[in-house]
């Protein structure tokens, strides 16, 4: 009996050691610092998420959204959770970090540099309210394959820095409506990502030529609806931008490119009037009946949807309205419009859509509008005077009083 009671006091040895090692372990001490710093920036991310400086962020149990290996923080996912603050620079000292995700938050302030995070794969901070970007952020980041900066208010028109080409291993790219500006963004038409399948440049000011690199590139997708072609395509000849889901009116300037001899838009969701392209063109591939334009052949559009259009511009022609506002009159349960029974429209009932964007003056052309409602979107900027003119507004005040709030938030 002596060698098997020896071999169960081996085994009740070694589960005991383990058991100590596992309770005793701590994260290291600078990514628990870290982490308390970014509870102390995020200032509901206690009551949201469950964070406490009281608690070591990986054991015995990790923070919720929060992953560990071993003593270091590995992932941050703290996506849609309605959080306020801001980040601290401290971010770029978490070595070990391979996801960081925060989309869909309040999160609002000057990005800190995250230089040297090498083993970053996932960054993705798309809808909060970002302002700007140091030049060396994207510096050492040899592991980076995700980058979604979506729909952030960098208040001063911007180039991608120079650091991004370090990412070489790149694979998804998305910053639409960030405010870039300049030309379309070389790098990306070179051998620099020879990963990068999916580029997102929509809704910038770009300008000049779209680099001649694109036409041998590997891309899979590349989205710049949006973004005025006047100029950046001057030389195109053939263009296919089926199935990409696009929105809004196909641009008068690219009708009149001269260059262009054959254009595939099939299977987007296209508003306004169906284009007439001229006889210069070999092939035109566009299908109207499924596509979202106001009439089932080419013709003017009611003005009301062309003032509406007008409107949807400044948020994007978001893919709600595209899906939702389909015929040539706006008063046939078009999603967000309430008509009067002379075809006025009165009401306009937009809160809560996922909006971003800015407030149109055009709202002003509406001259029957009583009721404007915005609440509850990501909508940036200044309320236009213009509004002020539409004198039978009744809920101007309504508008004022929660856009203001939201503001301060």
């Amino acid at each position: 009996m002596l060698p098997i009671y020896r071999g169960s006091l081996l085994l009740c040895l070694i589960f005991t050691i383990i058991h100590t090692l596992e309770v005793g372990m701590i994260t290291n001490s600078i990514d628990v610092a870290v982490m308390h710093d970014l509870l102390d920036c995020i200032e509901s991310a206690g009551d949201a998420l469950g964070w406490s400086s009281n608690t070591d962020p990986c054991y015995p149990k990790s923070w919720k959204n929060i992953s560990c290996f071993n003593d270091r923080v590995t992932k941050i996912q703290i996506g849609n959770q309605n959080l306020i603050g801001t980040l601290p620079p401290s971010i770029a000292i978490l070595t070990c970090l391979v996801n960081f995700e925060i989309y869909r938050n309040n999160i609002s302030c000057p990005l800190p540099s995250l230089k040297g995070l090498s083993l970053l794969q996932r960054f993705n901070i798309h809808d909060n309210k970002f302002i700007s970007m140091p030049l060396d952020f994207f510096s050492g980041m040899t592991s980076l394959q995700l980058v979604v900066l979506d729909r952030n208010p960098f208040i001063e028109p911007w180039n991608l820095p120079d650091s991004l080409t370090d990412a070489t291993n790149l694979v998804n790219f998305s910053a639409s409506n960030v405010n870039l500006k300049g030309g379309v963004p070389s790098i990306f038409a070179g051998d620099t990502f020879p990963s990068l399948r999916n580029l997102v440049l929509s809704y910038n000011s770009f300008t000049g030529p779209l680099p001649s690199g694109f036409s041998s590139s590997l891309l899979e997708s590349l989205w710049l609806n949006g973004c005025e072609p006047s100029g950046l395509i001057d030389n195109l000849i053939d263009l296919n931008l089926r199935d990409n889901m696009l929105t809004g009116p196909v641009p008068e300037s690219l009708v009149k490119l001269h260059s262009l001899k054959s254009i595939i838009l099939t299977n987007n969701l296209l508003q306004g009037s169906e284009p007439e392209f001229g006889k210069n063109m070999d092939v035109v591939d566009v299908i109207p009946k499924q596509e979202k334009f106001c009439l089932p052949m080419s013709g003017p559009c009611d003005s009301r949807v062309n003032d509406l259009l007008s409107i949807a511009k400044s948020f994007g022609y978001p893919l709600r309205f595209a899906q939702n506002w389909v015929v040539n009159n706006p008063c046939n349960d078009w999603v967000g419009i309430r008509c009067d029974e002379n075809g006025d429209i009165i009401i306009l009932n937009f809160a809560k859509m996922g909006l971003s964007g800015v407030i149109s003056s055009n709202f002003s052309l509406f001259l029957s509008l009583q009721t404007l409602m915005l609440s509850n979107n990501n909508i940036t900027g200044t309320i236009p005077e213009s509004l002020t003119s539409l004198a039978n507004l009744t809920h101007l005040m309504y508008l004022v009083i929660l856009y203001m709030e939201k503001l301060q938030t």
